[in-house]
């Protein structure tokens, strides 16, 4: 943790009239920060900033604006997680479950299989409160005893089937398009309480970047699952 630069709360208020940014911007200066986090912030002040310029002070703005986009430059950049996990030694249900809650925007899920009830009330959740929810799963596992796939289907989750003859045996899923879970771990009671599988989870973005290509790749083609739990063919 980075101590508080003192002279970062007055410099914020010269052009900042709004508490929140100004506690974000505060909190953000106290941590390592990605490249992306930094361009939201210097996004955030331009558009809230040039608000509250008076004509005589542009000089003054321009100066203000200068140092402070040094200083969130420079914040350190924070390095990108990779974090190996064992099912006899972690909690892989647990922790996949509140990676997948952390969800703001957008879950690509390519699973071989999904049966773990409170992984699909995770799913669910997301879904429910307006996460862009994407499954692509193997065609031979709909019907499974405890599948969860047609039940997330019929609430509404877009989900494609792979019907090729070989297996889609990948087991990964992409949240924010920033971090990756992936491994041996399918999402059942077994794979998390039985089973020896391992869970790697990584915001290194050159990796998340070519399993989203992978995602893209299959969702082009493979079928959209109909609400009688059948293949549709994409048109």
């Amino acid at each position: 943790m980075y101590k508080i630069d003192s002279t970062i709360e007055p410099l914020l208020r010269e052009f900042l009239n709004e508490d929140e940014l100004i506690s974000d911007l505060e909190s953000a200066m106290t941590k390592p920060l990605s490249n992306k986090r930094k361009l939201g912030l210097i996004r955030e002040v331009l558009d809230k900033s040039r608000r509250n310029i008076a004509p005589d002070q542009y000089y003054a703005y321009n100066e203000w604006l200068t140092i402070l986009l040094d200083k969130i430059l420079n914040l350190t950049e924070r390095e990108p997680e990779n974090v190996a996990y064992f099912s006899h030694y972690d909690d892989i249900r647990t922790l996949t479950i509140k990676s997948l809650k952390s969800a703001r925007e957008d879950l690509r899920i390519c699973m071989f299989t999904i049966s773990d009830d409170p992984i699909a009330e995770a799913i669910d959740a997301c879904h429910s409160r307006g996460v862009n929810v994407r499954i692509i799963t193997d065609d031979g596992k709909i019907f499974d005893k405890g599948s969860d796939i047609v039940p997330l289907n019929k609430k509404g989750i877009n989900i494609r089937i792979d019907s090729d003859s070989s297996l889609m045996h990948h087991k990964f899923v992409i949240i924010d398009h920033v971090k990756l879970l992936t491994g041996s771990y399918n999402w059942t009671r077994t794979g998390a309480d039985v089973n020896n599988e391992n869970m790697l989870v990584t915001t290194n973005n050159k990796i998340v970047r070519a399993y989203k290509k992978e995602f893209h790749r299959l969702w082009s083609e493979t079928n959209p699952l109909g609400k009688n739990g059948n293949g549709q063919k994409s048109r």
